[in-house]
């Protein structure tokens, strides 16, 4: 429940990652991979650097423990 309260509330105020996907209305994971997919291939043809981080730590709002911390900060009671 609680972590369901604090989804709505994070959307509502859109400070979700862009690359939070399975949990929100209208997006899915597989989006997620998709796109991550589509960025490495275009970087491959274009012949550009490419860098990218996969914090899986921001992703997982409701398993975070620093999350309940975190909650004030974004006005959860």
């Amino acid at each position: 429940m609680w972590a369901k309260r604090q989804a709505r509330h994070v959307e509502d105020h859109n400070k979700f990652d862009e690359e939070q996907g399975g949990s929100r209305p209208g997006r899915t994971a597989i989006d997620i991979a998709q796109r991550k997919a589509l960025t490495y291939l275009y970087t491959r043809i274009t012949k550009n650097c490419l860098a990218t981080i996969d914090n899986d730590a921001k992703s997982c709002y409701d398993r975070i423990i620093a999350s309940l911390i975190a909650s004030r900060a974004l006005g959860m009671p």
